[in-house]
Formats: structure tokens, sequence, C-alpha cells
């Protein structure tokens, strides 16, 4: 056992991995990761459907281009107020509706929008005790 901590310790890899034969795949669970399990274990099927469509949907697997990445990214950081012109904005875009001087003044809104908000919420953080 103390070789195959050493191992480990010296890969950066669990032991469970290091064990494993070649061409299966098993991961070994860090605290929280095996928390969310429990956790999921105990919730009704449609709950645990529910969260893994939302997992999905905001996650940057691919096939996403770096488009919808970027749209994504601002819809979380945009104010609530803003959200309703977002989505019209985007569907427009998503339909070749935007001429490209439009896109890029789009663009540059969004961007100031992001970091507006990031100033703000460092402010804060400097304001808390």
């Amino acid at each position: 056992m103390a070789m195959l901590e050493a191992m480990s310790r010296l890969s950066g890899k669990p032991i469970a991995e290091i064990v494993c034969p070649p061409g299966d795949v098993i991961k070994q669970l860090d605290a929280d990761e095996a928390a969310l399990i429990r956790y999921a274990r105990a919730w009704p099927k449609s709950v645990l459907h529910a969260l893994l469509h939302f997992l999905h949907y905001w996650s940057d697997d691919p096939p996403v281009d770096e488009q919808t990445r970027k749209l994504r990214e601002y819809w979380r950081v945009m104010s609530v107020q803003n959200r309703g012109w977002f989505v019209g904005a985007a569907a427009m875009l998503a339909e070749g509706m935007l001429p490209p001087d439009i896109q890029e003044g789009l663009t540059r809104h969004l961007e100031a929008e992001r970091y507006k908000r990031r100033a703000d919420d460092a402010k804060k953080r400097r304001k808390e005790p």
C-alpha cells in the first residue's frame, strides 16, 4: 500500500486510477463530488433530470461554438433589467438578422456591461467588512 501511495503522490493520480486496468475508466471522487452523488440519489428522478438538463445547457461542452459560449457568459453576468433586450438581440443574431455593424456595437455594449458588473461586484466586496 505504501508503494501505491508513493506512486500516487509522484504521478498526481489517485490510487484507484493507477490500479485500474488499461482501457477501463475509473475516477476517484473527492468529498464534494461524493456529496453531490449522495444528494442526487435521494432526489426524485424528475428533479435529477431537470438538474442535468440545466447543467448540460450551461456547460461549455462541444459542439458549443465560440459565439454561443460568449452569449452564455454575457447572460450570466448581465443585470436582470437588461436580459429582455438581450434575448431579442440573441434571437436576431441567431437568425442572421443583425447587420455586422450592429453586431459589433452589441458586442462592445455587452463587454462594457460585463466589466461594469465586475467592477460593481469588486466595490461591494471591498465595502463588506
